[in-house]
């Protein structure tokens, strides 16, 4: 993929005889895209193919030929509509390339979690979207069970704080490998009319914005609400344990602080309550998971734990060295900085322990 980004930029030579690296020209760009869009294997063509792609463009394809104008917004388009761009006349493709490749050199990261969707796709495991009611609310939910022959315990899955996103997703899975039922709500379900869940949203940074309005009343009602329907189902064992991530690792450590019926809450790299009464009302241990390189959550742990031994709760921590903030979903990437992917495999195996021994 960083082959395919770094193309449309060709290599010259200057009067001094240096290589110099130069844009290529609109036409050579839009050259380059038809030979891209014609390598599309034939399942992209389909147009009932779940793969997207994120454009830099204002306007969303469809199979009518939208064309976008500018390259202000990040939509999603799903691949089979860009390849039915293919059949408009030259002039329109044009603006479509121009756009394309243009966002695709200033962003490299587009594809970040191309990994992710690829592991979702590739799962034998049962995927299903749920809804939760909880009174006049309806909460999105992502579920995926295990291929066991007994109940199960089953994790809620909360999500780091660009909402519900493919690598979450990709985790809930990987719970399933080990044999545990995983549910990931999305807690920016019904945020607004026009914002009903984290696809809705116009980029992640807005859905990162949009977390930071939630209620927190509200994300506790939700929770308990995916926490009852997760008890209930058929297949579950009953007990639950809540892990999150950054903004869903702070969120699971106060879930801990209001919910009943829990076997443990895992955090990992979030922030905790420093207030004493949420603290005492903890029923359940505390895992913590840390990386290294993470210090304004880190210079948080010592009053985290001087104040869960004041009320007598359990909490147990590790610190990843030299892992960063995040290192679970950029340790999952195939290209993971070996620190980042030491410190995730680590942590899976903790988990696994921690899971077992709670399910004994």
């Amino acid at each position: 993929m960083s082959e395919f980004i770094k193309e449309p930029i060709s290599e010259q030579v200057n009067n001094n005889g240096e290589r110099i690296s130069k844009p290529r020209s609109t036409d050579e760009i839009a050259k380059f895209g038809m030979q891209q869009l014609e390598k599309l294997p034939e399942e992209f063509k389909r147009f009932d193919n779940p793969h997207v792609l994120k454009l830099g463009c204002s306007k969303t394809f469809n199979s009518s030929g939208t064309v976008p104008l500018n390259a202000t917004k990040v939509k999603l388009v799903n691949l089979p509509t860009a390849y039915c761009l293919m059949k408009l006349h030259n002039s329109d493709l044009m603006k479509y390339l121009v756009c394309f490749f243009t966002f695709l050199i200033a962003s490299p990261s587009v594809f970040a979690q191309d990994y992710a969707l690829q592991q979702l796709e590739e799962s034998p495991r049962h995927h299903e979207w749920i809804e939760v009611s909880d009174g006049d609310r309806t909460i999105h939910n992502f579920v995926v069970y295990p291929e066991v022959s007994e109940d199960a315990m089953a994790v809620i899955v909360i999500h780091e704080n660009r909402g519900l996103t493919d690598w979450v997703r990709s985790f809930a899975d990987q719970l399933a490998a080990e044999g545990y039922i995983a549910i990931a709500p999305d807690l920016l379900s019904e945020f607004n009319e026009n914002h009903q869940k984290t696809s809705d949203f116009e980029s992640s940074d807005a859905a990162r914005n949009a977390l930071y309005e939630l209620n927190q009343d509200r994300i506790t009602q939700d929770l308990k609400a995916v926490q009852d329907y997760v008890t209930q189902l058929p297949a579950s064992n009953g007990n639950i344990v809540v892990a999150g991530f950054c903004w869903g690792g702070s969120q699971s450590f106060r879930y801990a602080t209001n919910a009943d019926g829990l076997s443990a809450a895992l955090v990992f790299y979030g922030s905790a309550p420093t207030d004493g009464d949420q603290i005492s009302r903890i029923s359940v241990p505390v895992y913590g998971f840390y990386g290294g390189n993470d210090q304004r959550i880190n210079s948080t742990i010592p009053e985290t734990s001087d104040l869960m031994q004041e009320y007598n709760k359990e909490y147990i921590y590790n610190i990843y060295e030299g892992a960063g903030h995040g290192y679970m979903r950029t340790g999952d990437a195939p290209d993971a900085e070996r620190a980042n992917k030491t410190a995730r495999d680590s942590s899976w195996e903790w988990i696994r322990d921690i899971l077992s021994d709670l399910d004994k």
